[in-house]
């Protein structure tokens, strides 16, 4: 190796809350190379970052977006995209990452983690029950703590699991913070 950067994100929901502090985060580090972030809003770009925009909704188009050096190069997504679906039962979500992470393993990339950020709704925070809550400090190794009922956030670990399972070669892991406070408007 010749001491080149050899990490390469793509970060969906770049423009985020989230995305845009990774994207400074990543930027900073010297041991990540490119940096493809898919936002739809304007993001700080530099030497690493590369703003795509791209419709996660439309799988042919992304998959003719990702051909080339992104599809052979991606060795860590950080899917951070939301639909704004605030129920947590409609599925965009999750397919967004599904597509992107198909495509790639379709192109050959050498991926190596997947990353999705969830959130409170995992234990039932939007079924308005508060104080009924049990957010533990580590999770069941089995039932994850789940709540009864459809939530886009059990898609994406199931999938995740499943995938690694079948062969995957990538790991996976989920952030579930409480509340995320800041802004996501970028300041020039």
């Amino acid at each position: 190796m010749d001491g080149a950067p050899r990490k390469v994100a793509l970060v969906t929901g770049a423009s985020g809350l989230q995305g845009l502090s990774l994207l400074k985060t990543l930027d900073a580090l010297d041991d990540w190379g490119s940096i493809y972030a898919i936002a739809r809003s304007d993001i700080p770009e530099s030497s690493k970052i590369r703003k795509l925009a791209l419709d996660l909704d439309d799988k042919k188009a992304l998959r003719r977006s990702m051909e080339g050096d992104l599809g052979r190069s991606v060795t860590h997504v950080f899917h951070l995209a939301f639909s704004g679906d605030m129920s947590n039962v409609g599925q965009t979500t999750f397919l967004w990452m599904k597509n992107v992470v198909e495509i790639l393993e379709e192109l050959g990339a050498p991926l190596e983690h997947v990353f999705f950020s969830q959130g409170q709704k995992y234990y039932g925070a939007h079924l308005g029950k508060w104080d009924a809550i049990d957010i533990p400090w580590r999770d069941h190794p089995l039932t994850g703590n789940r709540v009864v009922g459809a939530n886009f956030y059990y898609s994406q670990e199931d999938w995740a699991i499943e995938r690694t399972k079948s062969g995957a070669k990538w790991t996976w892991s989920a952030l579930r913070p409480g509340a995320i406070l800041g802004y996501s408007l970028v300041l020039s």
